[in-house]
C-alpha cells in the first residue's frame, strides 16, 4: 500500500483503462499476492483476457531458471499470463551489463541451448490462464483509500502506514492460505461500475456472493451504499475488523456487521486443499475445470484436494502438452514446482513413489567451454604521472569522475598465473582505446567476442607467462558535461540520471582459454552459498573436481560436463544439487534436460546397479561478472548498477560500502 500511495494514489483504477493492464516484478521475492492479483482482479472485472507483467529485473546474474519459474507461477495464480523479459539488450557493452541484470543474452550459457523452451512453457500456461476464467464467489474491499488518511510521504519507512500494510498482508495471507479465491473490489471502480443484483455484489463482469472488509478505518460513501444495499438484498457480509469509523475520512455513525465467517466462506468455495503452504486458483476452460497448484515453500509439500465429482485429476505438462492418466487427488509438489491439475470423476491409476538419489556437480571433467577470469583492479597513470597503487577500477572511475579528468589514461592490469597456458586469450571492451600492451609488448585485436563487436580479442598466448603479468591499456578519457551534470547537478531527476550514458567507462578485462582458476585465500562467506577470497591465481585445470568454485573453476562462465558413477535401484529419480542455471544428464546414451525442476524420473535410463552418468551443466555469469565487492551482503537479491559500481557511495575515493575481496557463489 505504501509503494502505490508514494507512486500513484493506487494502481487498480488505471488499469481498468489499459487494454493490456500490467504490473512490474522486480527481484527474486514471492511474497505476498497484492501486486498480481490487484492487475488479475482488474482485468477479470473488465473483461481483459491479457495480463502481462514485466519480470526478473534485479534478480541479478546467478537466478536459475527454477528461481524464474517461481516468480511467473506466483503471478500467474493471480491472473497474470503474458510475459515481457527483464532483459534482452542487444549488447553487454560498457555499463549495461550492470543495469539490474539477470539479462537474457547469448553470453549466458543456458539461453543458447533452452530459453526457448522455457517460454514455450510459460506461452502455453499462459495461454491457458487467458482463455479460462477464475472461479471466485468472493470479493475482497481493496483499503487503498483508507490509507489515505494516514498516509505520510515525509516518514520513509512505510511511509506512516507500515501497520496497515502488515495488517492488509497477513489478512490475504490467510484468504490465500484457506484456499478462499477471491478478487479485490476498489473503491474506485466499484462507484463507476459497482451495482448489486439477485443478492450479489457486481463489479463489471464479476459478480460475487461473498463480500470481505479487511481491516480499515474509513470508506468511501459509494462503497458504503453499495455495501449496505448488498447486505439488505441477502449478501454475505464478513469484517475481519472493526466497522469502519470514518466515510472518507471523516468520523461518522458506520454500522456495519458480518452475517456470515470465515469457515462458512470456506464451506461455500467449490473445492478445498488441506495444506496452507501450497497455493491454488481454480479456473474454468472448454476441457473443464483446473486447479492451478503452486508450492512456494523450499520444502515438499504433500496435500489432497476435495471437490464435487472429482475422483482424480489429469496433469497437463506444459512442456509437452501431455496429459497424464487419472491420478489420485492426493498430491506432492516438490520444493518450487507448480501443477496444472484438470478434475475429472475417472477412477486413479496406482501410483508409486520412487526412491530419491541425490548428486552434485562433480566428478572427473570430460569437456567445458573455455575457463574465464576477471580482471578489476589496476593502477592507473593521467597524461604525464607514474603509475600509482593497485586498486579496483569501480574506485579509479569515481576518482576521476570527481575530478573531472580529461585526457590520455594508462591503465595496468595485474594477474598471477603458476603457468605457461598453452590457450590463453584476452578480451578488453574498447575504451576508446589508444593501445593495448602485455608485458611490454604491444598486442593487436584479432577479431571480437561473438555477439559483442565493442569486446576487441587478443591472442596472448605467447605473452603470458609464468609469474606475474602486466596489461597495460592507453586510452582517451573523457566526459562530455552532460554526464556530470546528471550526476552532481542539482534538481536531477532518477529519470533524466537513468537515461545517463557515460563518454568512457572503465572496464575489467577478461581471460578466456584452457587453464584453472582458483580463489586465492577462500573463507566461508556470509552464508553457506557464498564464498570470499582476495583475488584469483591462474594454474593448471583439474581433471576431477568437487566443488566448480573451489577446483579452478572460481569465474567460470559456460557449459562443463563432469562424469560419475552412481548406484540404482530398477527405478530411481535423480536430483542435482548445488547452483547452475540448466542440466542435461546423459545415463546409457539417453539424455534428459533439467530446465525447471532439479530433480528428473531417470527410470528408463538406467539399469539396477552401477551407471555411468555424465552431467552437461550451464553454469551463470555471476562469479565472472558481480557483483564481487558489495560490503553489506554477499549476494544480494535484488541487484542494481549501484551493487557493482556503488555509486552515490564514494567521497575523495572512499565508500563505506566497498570492500576488496571478493564474493563468490558456490556451485
Amino acid at each position: 500500500l505504501g509503494n502505490q500511495m508514494m507512486a500513484c494514489g493506487g494502481t487498480m483504477p488505471f488499469y481498468a483503462y489499459e487494454h493490456i493492464p500490467g504490473i512490474d516484478w522486480l527481484g527474486r521475492s514471492t511474497v505476498g499476492e497484492l501486486s498480481a492479483k490487484q492487475v488479475g482482479s482488474v482485468a477479470a472485472q473488465t473483461g481483459r483476457n491479457r495480463v502481462l507483467t514485466e519480470s526478473f529485473g534485479c534478480c541479478g546474474w546467478d537466478v536459475s531458471p527454477r528461481e524464474l519459474k517461481r516468480i511467473l507461477d506466483w503471478q500467474f495464480l493471480g491472473g497474470v499470463n503474458v510475459v515481457c523479459h527483464h532483459l534482452l539488450p542487444s549488447s553487454e557493452y560498457g555499463q549495461r551489463k550492470r543495469d539490474y541484470p539477470q539479462h537474457y543474452t547469448p553470453l549466458n550459457a543456458w539461453i543458447n541451448k533452452h530459453f526457448r523452451e522455457f517460454n514455450d512453457c510459460y506461452t502455453r500456461i499462459g495461454a491457458l490462464i487467458g482463455n479460462s476464467e477464475e472461479v471466485v464467489n468472493t470479493c475482497v474491499l481493496h483499503p487503498i483509500k483508507n490509507a489515505y488518511c494516514y498516509f505520510r510521504r515525509d516518514i520513509e519507512a512505510g511511509y506512516g502506514i507500515a501497520e496497515l500494510d502488515k495488517t492488509f498482508f497477513d489478512e490475504t495471507e490467510k484468504l490465500a492460505s484457506e484456499h478462499i479465491p477471491h478478487h479485490f473490489a476498489d473503491e474506485t471502480l466499484l462507484a463507476s461500475m459497482g451495482s448489486v443484483k439477485n443478492g450479489k455484489l457486481i463489479c463489471g463482469k464479476c459478480a460475487y456472493e461473498y463480500l470481505i472488509i479487511p481491516s480499515m478505518n474509513s470508506i468511501t460513501s459509494a462503497a458504503l451504499s453499495l455495501v449496505e444495499k448488498f447486505v439488505q438484498d441477502g449478501g454475505k457480509l464478513l469484517l475481519l475488523g472493526k466497522s469502519p469509523c470514518m466515510i472518507e475520512g471523516k468520523k461518522s455513525s458506520v454500522n456495519l456487521k458480518s452475517n456470515c465467517t470465515l469457515e462458512q466462506i470456506k464451506a461455500a468455495q467449490p473445492y478445498s486443499v488441506n495444506n496452507a503452504a501450497i497455493r491454488t486458483s481454480m479456473r474454468r476452460c472448454e476441457e473443464g475445470d483446473f486447479i492451478f497448484a503452486v508450492n512456494p515453500a523450499n520444502e515438499e509439500q504433500k496435500f489432497a484436494i476435495n471437490a464435487a465429482n472429482a475422483k482424480s485429476v489429469r496433469i497437463l505438462n506444459p512442456e509437452t502438452l501431455e496429459v497424464s492418466l487419472p491420478l489420485p487427488l492426493s498430491r506432492t509438489l516438490r520444493a518450487g514446482q507448480s501443477a496444472l491439475l484438470f478434475l475429472c470423476a475417472d477412477k486413479p491409476e496406482t501410483e508409486n513413489a520412487k526412491p530419491l538419489v541425490k548428486t552434485l556437480l562433480s566428478g572427473k571433467v570430460i569437456k567445458s567451454s573455455p575457463n574465464t577470469a576477471i580482471i578489476d583492479s589496476a593502477r592507473y597513470a593521467l597524461e604525464g604521472e607514474d603509475f600509482g597503487e593497485n586498486m579496483s577500477l569501480i574506485k579509479i572511475f569515481a576518482l576521476l569522475l570527481e575530478k573531472r579528468y580529461k585526457g590520455k589514461l594508462r591503465l595496468k592490469y595485474e594477474f598471477e598465473s603458476r603457468i605457461s597456458p598453452k590457450d590463453i586469450t584476452l578480451y578488453a571492451e574498447d575504451m576508446n582505446t589508444e593501445k593495448v600492451e602485455i608485458n611490454g609488448v604491444e598486442v593487436f585485436s584479432c577479431g571480437a567476442l561473438k555477439h559483442e563487436p565493442m569486446v576487441k580479442k587478443f591472442e596472448v598466448s605467447k605473452a603470458v607467462k609464468a609469474g606475474k603479468n602486466e596489461i597495460v591499456i592507453t586510452l582517451n578519457y573523457f566526459q562530455d558535461e552532460n554526464v556530470y551534470f546528471a550526476l552532481f547537478g542539482e534538481g536531477v531527476t532518477e529519470s533524466l540520471r537513468n537515461c545517463m550514458v557515460y563518454n568512457t567507462s572503465l572496464e575489467s578485462v577478461y581471460l578466456a582459454g584452457s587453464f584453472g582458476v582458483y580463489p586465492v585465500n577462500p573463507q566461508n562467506g556470509q552464508t553457506d552459498k557464498t564464498l570470499i577470497c582476495d583475488g584469483f591465481v591462474l594454474d593448471n585445470p583439474k581433471a576431477e573436481v568437487t566443488s566448480l568454485v573451489s577446483d579452478g573453476y572460481a569465474t567460470f562462465a559456460g557449459e562443463i560436463t563432469l562424469e560419475k558413477e552412481l548406484e540404482f535401484e530398477k527405478e530411481a529419480v535423480l536430483e542435482l544439487g548445488g547452483r547452475w542455471q540448466t542440466a542435461e544428464i546423459e545415463i546409457n546414451g539417453k539424455t534428459k534436460t533439467l530446465l525447471f525442476d532439479t530433480a528428473t524420473d531417470v527410470s528408463d535410463m538406467i539399469h539396477e546397479g552401477k551407471n555411468t552418468v555424465r552431467i552437461t551443466a550451464s553454469t551463470s555469469l555471476r562469479n565472472l561478472m558481480g557483483p564481487h565487492h558489495f560490503a553489506p551482503l554477499d549476494e544480494p537479491e535484488l541487484v542494481g548498477p549501484e551493487f557493482f559500481n556503488l555509486s552515490g557511495s564514494w567521497k575523495n575515493g572512499e565508500s563505506a560500502l566497498f570492500r576488496p575481496t571478493y564474493s563468490l557463489v558456490k556451485n
